[in-house]
């Protein structure tokens, strides 16, 4: 990620597009989906990976913006004769992002569970401590 940061405040064309075509050939190799698919498709069974799990997930989140800001980037600073490959390079972005969503948006259902379950309501505004004291 700190690699596509870099990246992205170089204001050269030559190096963002130089860039931009190693993750493109990413794309086309389906190399980041292929390691999502791998270690994202399931959900842990043992709650100690839940964490690493979840990181991987938000890292792959991360990814997907960092590609789009580059995209982004790219596009106004390219020449009219490079128009066809930033069309290419979105359209592989696309692909990318709509094969990685379900991935990356589905959440470990036990990480957001209550910590201690509520037995009862305490109505503590009807408790003498915190009353205000009419003097």
């Amino acid at each position: 990620m700190q690699h596509l940061r870099k990246i992205i405040c170089v204001n050269s064309i030559s190096v963002i597009s130089a860039k931009t075509k190693h993750t493109s050939y990413f794309l086309i190799l389906q190399g980041p989906l292929e390691v999502a698919q791998v270690f994202l498709s399931e959900i842990p069974s043992d709650p100690k990976l839940f964490r690493h799990h979840n990181k991987l997930r938000l890292c792959f989140k991360d990814f997907t913006k960092r590609c789009e800001d580059a995209l982004r980037k790219n596009k106004s600073l390219i020449g009219p004769d490079q128009k066809e490959y930033q069309r290419e390079l979105e359209r592989n972005y696309h692909r990318l992002k709509e094969a990685l969503q379900p991935l990356i948006n589905r959440k470990i259902p036990q990480l957001y569970k209550a910590v201690l379950p509520v037995t009862c309501h305490r109505d503590s505004f009807s408790r003498m401590s915190l009353r205000k004291m009419d003097l």
